[in-house]
């Protein structure tokens, strides 16, 4: 066979691998854990419930997260959520109060 057949079909492919790679890290990997108080301001519809509330990163800085439950959760419980740059927020976990990062305890 000859290379110059070859080559353009490797370089397109090694393109495609790279992208794929840069697209995952963005969407599935590359998260930030922010912290957040159940305020009970939920929104709901459908059996689908909007919550928009202050959040907080490891060090103290306050971000407005929106997302979506399929259950009304507890006021008071707080929550760690993992978010994604592109996708919001992907992930939710209740957590307990002494395991609140420092900074983020002095918010609450």
């Amino acid at each position: 066979m000859d290379n110059r057949k070859i080559l353009p079909k490797v370089v397109v492919l090694a393109l495609f691998i790279i992208l794929c790679g840069v697209i995952f890290r963005f969407v599935v990997v590359d998260t930030k854990s922010y912290y957040a108080m159940v305020s009970n301001n939920a929104i709901g519809n459908n059996k689908k419930y909007e919550y928009k509330l202050d959040s907080y990163d490891k060090d103290g800085n306050k971000k407005k997260l929106k997302f979506k439950t399929k259950s009304i959760l507890k006021k008071g419980v707080y929550l760690k959520l993992k978010v994604s740059k592109i996708r919001g927020v992907v992930k939710g976990e209740e957590i307990s109060y002494k395991t609140l990062p420092k900074k983020v305890k002095e918010k609450y």
